[in-house]
Parts: C-alpha cells; sequence; structure tokens
C-alpha cells in the first residue's frame, strides 16, 4: 500500500511592492509512487488473497490571495503552478507448479489538483510587463497491471481485478484585477492558461503451459479530467489577452489470457471509460480590456507543443540577417512580452548587453485550418503605431477614449505604449508591416542609434551622438 497527500503551494499576500527583471512565482510538485506485490514459487501454492493499493491525493497552487495588492514596478510576473505525478502499482505471480489465486486486486487512484490563481478582491498591478497566470498539469497517469505466469499443469484465476482511475482538476483563473500602475501606464501582454494530460492503463494478463481456468478478470480504467481557465475580475491590457484550457484525456484497459494447453474462461471484462470536460470563460463580473487581441479557447485531444527551455546555442541559433533567434522548439512568447537576457558566461551577442531586459517581436504564422502554429524564432525589440489609445471612465462611469500621437515630428520622437526598454546608444532596425509608409526621415531596413528621453520615449539618430544635428520628418534632432 502506497498513500501519499499533502500539498506544495507558494502565495503572495498583503501590499507588496516587487521591482525586478522577472518575478517567477513557482509552485511545482513531483509525485511518484510504485507499489508491487511479487508471489514466486518452485513448486504448487495458493494465493488467498492479495491487495495492493496505491493512493495519491496532492494539490499543487500558486496564488495572490483574496485582499492581496501587488505591484510590479518592472518585470514580468509569471505566476505557475506546476505537477507531474505517476503512480503504477502491480502484481506479479510466478510458479514452475500449480498456481491457485483466489482473490487479486490491484488499485490505482490518482485525485490530484492543480491551480494558479488571482484570488478575488486581490489586484496585481504592472508597470508595462507580461502576467501570466499558469497551471500545467504534465502528467497525471495512474497504472495498474496483473500478471500470473506458470510452466506448470495449471493456472487458476478465480477473481483478477486490476482499477486504475485518474480523477484531475487543472485550473487558472483571475478573480481579481490586473490593472496598470497608473493611468497610462497599463500590463502588457497577459495570459491565462491551463494545460493537462490525463491518462490511465489497467492490464490483465495470465499466461501457463497447461491448463489456465479465470473464472472472473475484470480491468477498470477511468479517466475524469477538468480543466478550466477563467477570468472574472477587471483587466487592463497593452498588448494581448489570451485565455486558454487546453486538455488530453485517455484510458486504457486489456485483459489476456494465453495457455498452451486448454483455456477456460468464464467473465473475462475490460472497460475504459473517459469523461472530460474543459472550458474557458470570461465570467459575468469579467470587465476586460485590450490593445491587442483578446482570446478565449478551449480545446481537447491538442497535443500541446513541447516547449524550449530559453537556452540556445548561439553560433547555430542567431541569424545576423534576419536579426532573430531560434530556439529550435517553441519559445511560448508573444509579441510584446519582454525578457531577460542571460549570456550564461559566455561573450554576448554582439548588440546585446548580459542582464538587460528586451522586448520580444514575433512573427506568427497560422496554419490551413486557421491553427496558430508555435512560434521558435523572435526577435527583440517593439512594436508601435502612428498612435497610442488609452481607455478610461468618467465620473459618470462610462468609457473616455484618449487617442495621442505617437510620432511626435516637432520633437522627432517615439512614443511607445509600454515601457520600452532601451538604452542610450542601443542600435535598432526600422522596418514597417507590408503596405505601411515609413515615418518621414527614416528608411526601413536602415539601423539607428537609440536616444532615450524617458521610459515610454526615444529618438533615433544617424551615427552616434557627438553629431549636432540629424534631420527627421524635416525637423532638427538634438544630439545632447
Amino acid at each position: 500500500r502506497a498513500a501519499i497527500g499533502g500539498q506544495t503551494a507558494v502565495w503572495l499576500e498583503g501590499a507588496t511592492a516587487l521591482d525586478a527583471q522577472a518575478i517567477d512565482l513557482s509552485a511545482t510538485d513531483n509525485t511518484t509512487a510504485a507499489p508491487v506485490t511479487t508471489t514466486d514459487g518452485g513448486g504448487a501454492f495458493d494465493i488467498q488473497a492479495t491487495k495492493t493499493v496505491l493512493e495519491v491525493t496532492r494539490v499543487t497552487s500558486a496564488t495572490v490571495k483574496p485582499g492581496g495588492d501587488i505591484t510590479v514596478t518592472a518585470g514580468n510576473l509569471d505566476l505557475l503552478a506546476k505537477s507531474t505525478t505517476s503512480g503504477i502499482s502491480g502484481s506479479k505471480s510466478k510458479s514452475v507448479s500449480a498456481i491457485g489465486i483466489s482473490s487479486l486486486l490491484v488499485e490505482s487512484k490518482i485525485s490530484n489538483t492543480t491551480h494558479a490563481e488571482i484570488a478575488p478582491q486581490a489586484t496585481v498591478r504592472s508597470a508595462g510587463g507580461t502576467v501570466k497566470v499558469r497551471s500545467l498539469a504534465t502528467d497525471n497517469y495512474a497504472e495498474s497491471t496483473v500478471r500470473s505466469t506458470g510452466a506448470g499443469i495449471l493456472l487458476s484465476a478465480k477473481s483478477s481485478t486490476p482499477t486504475a482511475s485518474v480523477t484531475a482538476t487543472t485550473s487558472a483563473s483571475v478573480g481579481g484585477n490586473i490593472l496598470g500602475t497608473s493611468p497610462g501606464v497599463l500590463p502588457g501582454n497577459i495570459e491565462v492558461v491551463a494545460q493537462a494530460n490525463d491518462r490511465t492503463m489497467a492490464g490483465s494478463v495470465s499466461m501457463g503451459g497447461g491448463l489456465i481456468s479465470v473464472d472472473s478478470s475484470t480491468v477498470e480504467a477511468t479517466t475524469q479530467s477538468t480543466v478550466s481557465a477563467a477570468v472574472g475580475g477587471q483587466i487592463r491590457s497593452s498588448g494581448t489577452v489570451s485565455v486558454q484550457a487546453n486538455g488530453r484525456s485517455d484510458a486504457d484497459t486489456s485483459s489476456l489470457s494465453l495457455g498452451v494447453g486448454a483455456v477456460d474462461v468464464k467473465d473475462l471484462t475490460a472497460t475504459s471509460t473517459v469523461t472530460p470536460t474543459v472550458s474557458a470563460a470570461v465570467g459575468p463580473s469579467g470587465d476586460i480590456e485590450a490593445t491587442g487581441d483578446i482570446i478565449v479557447s478551449a480545446e481537447h485531444g491538442q497535443t500541446p507543443p513541447e516547449y524550449s527551455d530559453g537556452t540556445f546555442d548561439a553560433t547555430a541559433a542567431v541569424s545576423t540577417g534576419e536579426n532573430s533567434i531560434d530556439f529550435g522548439k517553441a519559445h511560448g512568447l508573444r509579441t510584446g512580452d519582454s525578457v531577460g537576457y542571460d549570456a550564461k558566461g559566455n561573450t554576448a551577442i554582439g548588440g546585446l548587453t548580459a542582464g538587460r531586459t528586451y522586448g520580444i517581436i514575433v512573427d506568427e504564422a497560422l496554419d490551413a485550418q486557421n491553427n496558430e502554429i508555435p512560434a521558435t524564432t523572435l526577435q527583440l525589440g517593439l512594436l508601435f503605431g502612428s498612435t497610442i489609445t488609452t481607455r478610461s471612465k468618467d465620473p459618470n462611469g462610462k468609457f473616455v477614449e484618449t487617442v495621442t500621437e505617437a510620432i511626435d515630428i516637432n520633437d522627432d520622437t517615439i512614443r511607445f505604449a509600454t515601457p520600452h526598454n532601451f538604452l542610450d546608444g542601443d542600435q535598432v532596425t526600422y522596418s514597417t508591416e507590408a503596405g505601411a509608409a515609413a515615418i518621414g526621415g527614416l528608411n526601413a531596413g536602415s539601423t539607428y542609434t537609440v536616444k532615450k528621453v524617458d521610459a515610454y520615449t526615444i529618438k533615433l539618430q544617424d551615427g552616434s551622438f557627438s553629431t549636432a544635428t540629424q534631420q527627421l520628418s524635416g525637423a532638427a534632432v538634438d544630439g545632447a
């Protein structure tokens, strides 16, 4: 018998201000158990009863608790609950002579809860960073097997009952609020993701060289899988808001009796039951505003991509022609996310500085069925439009839109909706979307030097800062 309970939990509460390149709040749980009952003999023996039982009940959670007011003044916040649970139980009986089994029971039960949440009455405030709330049950697996073998004259199994069951709940939710740190300063991309792989397997095998007699063999595998992603609070984003649930579930059974001599099977039953529920929702109190897309999706049976761990070989992965990095596997990032660069003790990539934070540009593609193809490459930089639109409520509770120019031809500046993370002297390549006109004074494909005005505003210059003046849209660019 193996019984494992308890929980792995991490949380934020109270009024907390965090300022860092990246804030990873992770609860990670790995649980494995494998009880086995073995009976082995050289002569005749009789087994009155064997019982092998596995019970795993685990809770893995990452939470911003009710009443919490968390301010992320810089960097991204990743709230992650991740679990991997494996329970494999078995019974083995072997003899070179007669075997008699009266009752042979094997049970594997896994009850697993994985949950990430910004709770109701909790608030997360972000100054342009990405906010992720993710619940990942990478594998909930239960297996029960019975194997009886004999080379003698008789293998008798009166009752053989292996059962495997998984009851798993994987959820990610935002019941509270995700807001900006001040008017006009909003979070970047926001992701609420629940993903699970739940499966069971049960089997019974009886093999002998003589007579096989099976009175009753009942094999059952049951998978009850619930995967949900939901938002119900107030969410404001200068990028994309995605609420996604992805579930996979499976149950397999087999019951087999083989013998060289006579085979007598009275009752041989194998049953597989799968009950999946996958949902993504915006609750009745949900209030979402996003500059980019709002994505709400629920899928079952789709194979999730294999994600990169964020490392890459610079000699092979960096394309200087495309100014891109190829991770070889899906990176799971979206345009507008920001990442920290770590050279891992190596010489930094030309144009980058170890320890810096950079924005992300991802070229998103769709397949023939209009499904998003997971991207493996990215560029470091930022997108911007000709205007920036912000929304606020007037004293009467009505929404008021304010549109400001992102390109100021009088001051020769470019303003972004989120912090740009550029520093004086950065080299950037300016490009335009297909069919769009270039800003006056700039050439698509050309490289310029950044002069930082403030956290949201930059100027672009030819050459270095020692140049007294340059020309942009017919106006002087101050080199000071």
